[in-house]
């Protein structure tokens, strides 16, 4: 009997443990703009200039830039297969560009993924919910600015 209880608690407190977790939702466009606005960056659409790339699944692109030198590019593409093999690929850049990293870390489930990197005093930050998807850069001065924004967010 004692066992049966006791399984029983198991079973309900891992129940409790996954509905706590909250399902992360892909940040849109008019959120992503607000947030970066309010954090006195200026914001530019670069949708059309993304267009003209040989990637034609992006519906929507922006760069925003903070005033001190560090800046988020964001993204909204039209399904999440497509933002997965984004990830991938700018995920194999980055790499490719910090070859000698002094920390990452990486977080990749199907439906959301972060792959953050520090090394030659940059700070990159690369992340996506659902469709939509962030990369942001900065120096190792400015990185916990960014990564307070880029977690506000949801990122």
């Amino acid at each position: 009997m004692k066992k049966t209880v006791s399984l029983v608690l198991v079973v309900l407190m891992v129940a409790l443990l996954f509905a706590s977790c909250s399902k992360k939702e892909p940040v849109l466009p008019a959120q992503f703009k607000e947030s970066a606005e309010a954090a006195g960056m200026q914001v530019q659409d670069t949708t059309k200039s993304e267009a003209n790339t040989a990637v034609d699944y992006i519906k929507t692109a922006y760069v925003a830039v903070h005033p001190d030198g560090w800046q988020v590019s964001y993204y909204e593409f039209n399904d999440i297969t497509n933002t997965q093999q984004e990830f991938a690929s700018f995920k194999a850049q980055i790499d490719a560009a910090i070859p000698n990293p002094t920390s990452t870390a990486s977080v990749s489930v199907s439906s959301h993924g972060s792959y953050k990197i520090t090394g030659d005093g940059k700070y990159l930050h690369l992340a996506f919910v659902g469709n939509t998807m962030v990369l942001g850069e900065a120096d190792s001065d400015n990185a916990d600015a960014m990564k307070t924004m880029l977690k506000d967010m949801g990122f």
